[in-house]
């Protein structure tokens, strides 16, 4: 049996993330940023980025508050699923190019920004044709009224109240700081950077 390549793609998921994210992660480690750090466009940077990592982590809770542990069990289609039909790959991607302005360095901001481009479509190809088969017309119904990565913030609905599975939310909660928790590692690397403890090789 022929496997595509988004099956590939998706059955090594962790292997690959970890692949590129080690290599990104040290050359972001030994690299020094692409602007005066005290100029007003480091400043920017910095202050969108913050903006994106807390729209990450803010949108990533939300979602996983309505799909923890609902994942495989039915199709869920309210609060930021309403609006768009990846929304935890949508705030993730924020978060990446949040994580990429706040280390001041476009390299790894435009690198970071390619990835995902290139990979989440793949993955989501199949995810989406998983979905298909397993809630067929309700899916389809879905896909055409819900775009896949732009938010249609006119289809914006959610009840009014919601079972809520604490341990998924809890688990999600923490999943999500990653995106701080990178940005406070980069904040520890700038600072032995100035101090000569780590050398900017790039």
């Amino acid at each position: 049996m022929t496997v595509s390549i988004a099956d590939a793609i998706a059955q090594r998921r962790l292997l690959l993330s970890w692949l590129l994210f080690v290599p990104l992660l040290t050359y972001i480690v030994f690299s020094g940023p692409s602007w005066d750090a005290h100029s007003y466009t480091a400043l920017a940077a910095e202050s969108v980025g913050f903006i994106l990592l807390m729209a990450a982590v803010f949108g990533r809770v939300w979602c996983l508050t309505y799909i923890g542990g609902y994942k495989n069990g039915e199709l869920i289609t309210a609060g930021p699923y309403s609006l768009v039909r990846n929304p935890l790959y949508v705030f993730s991607f924020l978060g990446a190019i949040g994580f990429g302005l706040n280390t001041e360095n476009l390299v790894a901001t435009f690198i970071v920004f390619v990835v995902f481009v290139v990979y989440y479509p793949l993955v989501v190809v199949r995810e989406e044709r998983r979905l298909e088969e397993r809630y067929g017309q309700t899916f389809r119904d879905y896909k055409q009224r819900t775009p896949c990565w732009l938010p249609r913030f006119a289809n914006f609905s959610e009840p009014g109240t919601y079972a809520v599975k604490p341990a998924f939310v809890r688990r999600g909660i923490l999943g999500s700081m990653w995106f701080l928790w990178l940005s406070l590692f980069h904040e520890v690397v700038e600072k032995l950077q100035e101090l000569g403890a780590i050398p900017i090789l790039w």
